[in-house]
């Protein structure tokens, strides 16, 4: 077996880790946030370095089969502990799509649209944040000043649609 898949190959792949990874979430609310403390140990058995490639499904299964099986299920509903952020399917697609893309975001010359996403993106985040404040009194960091500027700058430039008000609303000046 190649890495070289057909249309039909890559689709049927593609749907097969869909399926696992819908289960998985499917099944994090009943899920142990990790195996039990006798199952956890898995020494390491060396094998040989494979000639002849296995079939891809085959392969696939029993990876999300071990992952999921063996795996520390941050997710799941019983988990309390370190601050990572809770996966999310479109995470997973988003990751999934610049996984295929490569898209070299290293440097501004060969990321123009994911740097303008990405500045929108903050924006937006900035934006709610600072309206937030606003309506409910400073915080202690970013310091508000700059927060306003940042607003004002914006608005300047046509670029703040009512983000962050409720509806009818416009957010409030920045003086």
């Amino acid at each position: 077996m190649g890495f070289d898949f057909t249309s039909k190959e890559r689709r049927a792949l593609g749907l097969r880790l869909m399926r696992r990874i819908d289960e998985y979430f499917s099944s994090l609310d009943q899920r142990a946030v990790q195996p039990p403390t006798d199952e956890r140990a898995t020494p390491h058995q060396p094998q040989t370095i494979p000639e002849v490639g296995s079939d891809a499904a085959v392969v696939l299964d029993d990876l999300c089969r071990q992952m999921i099986d063996k795996g520390f299920h941050i997710p799941a509903a019983n988990y309390f502990g370190l601050m990572n952020p809770t996966p999310t399917y479109m995470a997973v697609l988003a990751e999934a799509l610049v996984a295929a893309l490569n898209p070299q975001l290293a440097s501004l010359a060969r990321s123009q649209f994911a740097s303008a996403l990405e500045a929108e993106t903050l924006g937006w985040i900035l934006t709610l944040w600072l309206a937030q404040e606003l309506r409910s009194g400073p915080r202690a960091w970013p310091p508000r000043h700059s927060l306003r500027r940042h607003l004002h700058q914006r608005r300047q430039r046509g670029e703040l649609h009512r983000a962050g008000a409720g509806p009818g609303q416009s957010l409030p000046e920045c003086d």
